[in-house]
């Protein structure tokens, strides 16, 4: 894996813990991907174990309804090693009614929808003993070009929250539409969002050791972590333009 180019810094203790990050670099694999966040290279191993379950869901959207068409990245990890479905099935896509399915052995899995006009800002995670069924929602890109941003109704605590920012001769600017690609360790993605027009941003269910890929056109990019797991997170995030000096690099 890439070394992360910041890291938190005292451990998050509870729901008003307040970090400021910062670092400029190359960042990681999810923010260049552009189709899917993650890693989708198969094992070493030639045979993946046998599939015994299917994963069946749907994807959709509060505001626009289900979701056609979509690039899902369906990250399968057994106790031998982990694998992208598209790897054993394909690329995976939702159908013209924005359902799903997919063959997968015993496994713990996670779930990232990619699209142009959409984000997923909550990691969609299941354990896989037999046959489930899974939603995962989305948020089309323009509801968060406002001040205060909606969040998905179907969110679950922990979240990671903040803003991102500048620092200028005035002060602070927030930075709106700024990238967001939430991965483990493993560089595998998990969910994406977008800063609103204040510099806010909302993650939500990241297991532990979650990294952050934050990339804005004009700015370098950042890699925040680890973060994640049983508490809330407030993150407050600087870019430095490519023009500038960059103070942590």
């Amino acid at each position: 894996m890439k070394l992360p180019l910041a890291r938190l810094l005292p451990a998050i203790t509870g729901t008003s813990c307040l970090l400021l990050l910062a670092a400029c670099g190359g960042g990681s694999a999810a923010g260049n991907s552009g189709n899917n966040g993650g890693s989708t290279s198969g094992p070493s191993d030639p045979d993946p174990p046998p599939a015994e379950f299917i994963v069946r869901g749907d994807l959709f959207s509060i505001d626009t309804g289900m979701i056609a068409d979509a690039d899902i990245n369906l990250w399968v990890q057994t106790p031998g090693y982990g694998f992208s479905n598209w790897w054993v099935d394909r690329q995976l896509r939702s159908d013209g009614v924005g359902r799903f399915e997919a063959q997968v052995p015993a496994s713990d899995v996670s779930l990232l929808a990619v699209t142009n006009d959409f984000v997923q800002p909550c990691a969609v995670r299941s354990k896989v003993t037999q046959d489930v069924e899974v939603r995962i929602e989305m948020l089309p890109k323009s509801a968060l070009n406002m001040i205060h941003a909606p969040r998905p109704q179907s969110s679950v605590e922990p979240s990671v929250t903040g803003r991102i920012f500048e620092t200028t001769r005035n002060g602070r600017r927030a930075i709106a539409g700024a990238n967001l690609w939430a991965q483990d360790a493993l560089e595998i993605g998990l969910a994406s969002t977008r800063s609103d027009l204040s510099g806010g941003f909302y993650l939500c269910n990241l297991p532990e050791d979650t990294y952050i890929d934050i990339r804005k056109f004009g700015f370098n990019p950042v890699l925040v972590g680890p973060i994640g797991g049983t508490e809330p997170a407030i993150l407050e995030i600087e870019l430095v333009r490519e023009s500038e000096p960059c103070p942590h690099c």
